[in-house]
This record gives C-alpha cells, sequence and structure tokens, in this order.
C-alpha cells in the first residue's frame, strides 16, 4: 500500500480481517474480551464517525450471519448497541 502525499489519509481496505479485539488465542479459541469504547475528541470526530458507520455494518453483518458461532453473534450485537449508543452522543 502506497501513503498518499496529500492529507487526510484515505481509509485501507481490511477485508476480511476482524477487529484484533475479536482474535483468536493462540489455541484457536475466541476469547470473550471487554469491549470498551472510547469517545473521539473533537478533531477527530468526522473521521470517528466515519469509521463507526462501517463499523455498525460490520456488526450488522456479523450478527445476522448463520455461519458465525451464536457467541460470536451475541460479541457482535453487544458491540453493536455500543456503538449506536456512541453515535447518537457524538451527533
Amino acid at each position: 500500500m502506497l501513503l498518499a502525499d496529500a492529507r487526510p489519509l484515505a481509509l485501507a481496505p481490511a477485508d476480511g480481517m476482524p477487529p484484533m479485539a475479536f482474535r483468536p488465542t493462540a489455541s484457536g479459541e475466541v476469547v470473550e474480551r471487554d469491549y470498551t469504547l472510547a469517545l473521539p475528541t473533537p478533531e477527530y470526530r468526522d473521521g470517528w464517525r466515519a469509521a463507526a458507520t462501517m463499523a455498525l455494518d460490520f456488526c450488522e453483518r456479523v450478527a445476522q450471519a448463520g455461519a458465525i458461532s451464536s457467541g460470536f453473534r451475541g460479541v457482535a450485537t453487544r458491540a453493536r448497541q455500543q456503538l449506536g449508543r456512541a453515535l447518537q452522543r457524538i451527533g
């Protein structure tokens, strides 16, 4: 991937890559971890909002995917709820 000379940088594609907070352990087990969402500072609000909107879409797809375990679908549902509340707070 090449970096652009101008700012702001574009979001990089991450097809097929779940967030690292949801990575499996070395043994392959997916462990539920605490998911704490930090709100952005004002200067990052627009970019954060764009990323959160994409994360909501990701969580929605995971929550509805039959090929994904019910436990992880629950993780996605809770993450989606947190994202929704955060988006309401920042406007």
